[in-house]
């Protein structure tokens, strides 16, 4: 690779290369907008491959039909791509799951809590049982939707997760990349699940050695989902990749204490390994009493945080250019 350089938002990075992919601290503008407000870049130099991380705020409306979460997604790539020019979309963790409930939209607008729900719950038979019912009417549809997105747009989306049924049976925490042509180019399990998942969702872990990295216009990234990114076994196989990319969902609100724990996470991973360094994005938002929070951000390949976004629980798009 012959070079590279990153923007966020308006906040304009050098990021410099001999050989591999190196990312420089040094910050030249800064300038903040919503995604919605973002000024078009007009000159991206030397044909950078251009990478965009959406910061997805989640709203119970935006959940209401198959319809209504489609047009949000569509809004965000029109700003990604079309004003800003990115060729690869990353979208967090989560985002999928909640296109699952669709049917019970009027039910969730109208709840306070989880347990208003536990009439709907106690039809299916339980949590686990509801996934999966929703999981094999919804899922051909959901993942249509992303696929002529990709095509439409003719770009690479990593469409952040989805809960799927595998073949075995297993309920799983899944990644989805979608290629220009909309194909379903790879897809990742999440490996180190977190309590709720394994206890109360009943999800099955996926498999480490599944995992590989992907390509992109020459550069090699290896995918972390969330609570994945804690673990050193992730080193191994992505010891050479150019980029790491961590997908999260972070079911907390985001403080000092927070953000000490995340950058023992992928950033940890990208100083103990040859990684050039890493990219991070999130889902934000509330839904029913459950509360996402943090940032989008990018490190460097000491894994110091060389940007964010400026919102820790709002829509933001990050514009990261590599050369």
């Amino acid at each position: 690779m012959q070079g590279k350089t990153a923007k966020l938002l308006g906040i304009i990075l050098n990021l410099t290369v001999a050989a591999t992919v190196m990312i420089s601290a040094e910050t030249l503008l800064v300038e903040t907008a919503p995604a919605d407000a973002l000024p078009a870049n007009d000159v991206v130099p030397d044909d950078p491959l251009i990478v965009a991380l959406i910061q997805f705020a989640v709203e119970e409306e935006e959940y209401t039909d198959h319809a209504r979460f489609r047009r949000e997604i569509d809004q965000l790539l029109q700003v990604a791509v079309n004003r800003h020019g990115a060729e690869f979309v990353v979208f967090p963790e989560y985002v999928n799951v909640f296109a699952l409930l669709d049917n019970y939209s009027r039910r969730i607008t109208g709840a306070e809590e989880i347990d208003d729900l536990a009439p709907i719950i106690g039809a299916a038979g339980g949590i686990p049982q509801l996934l999966r019912q929703e999981i094999r009417t919804d899922t051909p549809e959901i993942k249509a939707i992303w696929s002529e997105l990709a095509r439409t747009y003719g770009v690479w989306i990593l469409a952040g997760t989805a809960f799927v049924e595998t073949g075995d049976g297993a309920l799983r925490n899944q990644a989805w990349l979608f290629a220009p042509d909309g194909r379903l180019s790879y897809r990742q399990d999440k490996v180190f699940l977190t309590p709720f998942e394994r206890h109360e969702l009943r999800l099955t872990p996926g498999n480490i050695s599944r995992a590989r990295p992907f390509e992109i216009d020459g550069v090699s990234f290896g995918l972390s989902i969330c609570r994945d990114s804690y673990f050193d076994e992730w080193e191994v196989p992505y010891a050479d990749v150019d980029l790491w990319l961590d997908v999260r969902a972070n079911g907390e609100i985001w403080n000092g204490a927070v953000r000490r724990r995340f950058d023992t996470a992928m950033p940890e991973r990208v100083a103990e390994t040859a990684v050039d360094g890493g990219l991070s994005t999130s889902l934000n938002g509330a839904y029913l009493e459950m509360v996402w929070q943090g940032p989008a951000f990018v490190v460097d390949e000491e894994g110091r945080r060389t940007a964010q976004a400026d919102t820790i629980d709002g829509d933001a798009i990050l514009i990261v250019a590599i050369r």
